[in-house]
């Protein structure tokens, strides 16, 4: 099965990680990763009808953040899930979610056992 663009976007998200990883060593990379893991994670998938007013899983994930510091795990959760957002559709944002955390999983291997 060919992989989706949503997919791709998904693992491509990984790749904005991997440069900031490397300046870390590698137990503060694999905190970092756990961090960044744990605060996508917040993500709803929650879907909303036409008319239904905004809930929980509707929210402006970057809110006053004006310059992302991709040094910092939080912030880069924030612009994942706002990426997740930008797509209007839960439902490819879950493929896209399920790509990311796949690709985050296998840079967490890379640094365990030293091929990064």
């Amino acid at each position: 099965m060919k992989e989706t663009r949503a997919a791709k976007y998904g693992r491509a998200l990984v790749s904005m990680v991997r440069p900031v990883v490397l300046f870390y060593s590698p137990k503060k990379a694999e905190d970092y990763i756990d961090i960044l893991d744990k605060e996508v994670n917040k993500y709803s998938f929650r879907k909303r009808k036409v008319t239904e007013p905004v809930h929980e899983g509707c929210f402006w994930s970057l809110g006053n953040l004006e310059r992302l510091n991709s040094f910092d795990p939080v912030e880069t959760a924030l612009f994942i899930r706002e990426s997740f957002d930008q797509t209007y559709n839960k439902d490819r944002a879950l493929n896209m979610f399920y790509s990311f955390m796949n690709a985050l999983e296998n840079l967490r291997e890379d640094i365990g056992d030293g091929t990064l």
